[in-house]
């Protein structure tokens, strides 16, 4: 027997022996048995030595349990697989909820109404003849300012947020004034 052929037969053994967990036997195989054989020079002493380590081995036990390891591991990354999609689409359900919240903030005909507060910066003013100021914001939003009240310099990139008031209105803040108007969402 050649020397590779002792190094198969010994990994194979010891993958199985593993496999099979602790023994308690004298002449059972264990690591060290193997270990033995290996070092041995004399090809009929180091296959009579494998031979006797490997004697009480149960090799379909053995295999077995590396069958259901391998089960097991493939089951496993399956499963882990399967938890990190339903992760992900829950993230992803919980940004689109959170994109329409915030969409629908201000609208009378909303279906989700959790949101209480959007902040936001002015993007354009559009001043007409008659009516209030509208505020464009960077999130899309279109508010009317509908106080009579002066609202004092209002240029584009200020900083806003709107918050629901207890009786359903909106109250819009300038973040540089501190000053505060009641609106009501034009888009």
């Amino acid at each position: 027997m050649n020397r590779i052929a002792a190094t198969l037969l010994a990994s194979t053994g010891l993958a199985l022996c593993v496999s099979i967990g602790p023994v308690t036997a004298d002449d059972t195989p264990t690591l060290d048995n193997f270990k033995k054989c290996a070092s041995i020079k004399d090809d009929a002493k180091r296959l009579a030595c494998f031979d006797k380590a490997a004697a009480g081995f149960d090799f379909e036990k053995a295999t077995a349990s590396l069958n259901e390891a391998k089960r097991l591991r493939a089951e496993a990354k399956t499963l882990k697989e399967e938890k990190r999609k339903l992760a992900e689409a829950e993230k992803r359900r919980e940004a689109e909820l959170a994109a329409q919240r915030t969409e629908e903030f201000g609208r009378a005909d909303a279906e989700v109404r959790t949101v209480d507060r959007v902040e936001s910066a002015i993007k354009r003013v559009i001043e007409p003849r008659v009516g209030g100021k509208y505020l464009v914001l960077e999130n899309g939003m279109v508010w009317q300012i509908v106080d009579g009240g002066r609202t004092g310099p209002v240029k584009e990139g200020m900083a806003v947020h709107i918050n629901k008031t207890a009786f359903g209105g909106y109250l819009l803040t300038f973040e540089l004034t501190r000053r505060t108007f009641r609106v009501k969402r034009a888009n």
